[in-house]
């Protein structure tokens, strides 16, 4: 069965930075990924995810 989603050297998953992360991190506040689930997942991209991760397919969370 296949999910659809990419994998991480796919999409280069690396260390994100303040600017471009995955998730909520507490000291890297408004630069959270649109794609990430909450604890450690991906919407698009397979595998165990970091809230500090980054990937080519990261986009800014809006504004709520």
């Amino acid at each position: 069965m296949t999910t659809g989603k990419k994998t991480k050297t796919e999409v280069k998953y690396s260390e994100g930075h303040p600017n471009s992360h995955c998730g909520p991190v507490p000291l890297w506040p408004g630069g959270d990924c649109k794609h990430f689930k909450h604890p450690n997942a991906c919407k698009i991209v397979m595998g165990t995810i970091s809230p500090r991760g980054w990937c080519e397919l990261w986009s800014r969370k809006p504004a709520q």
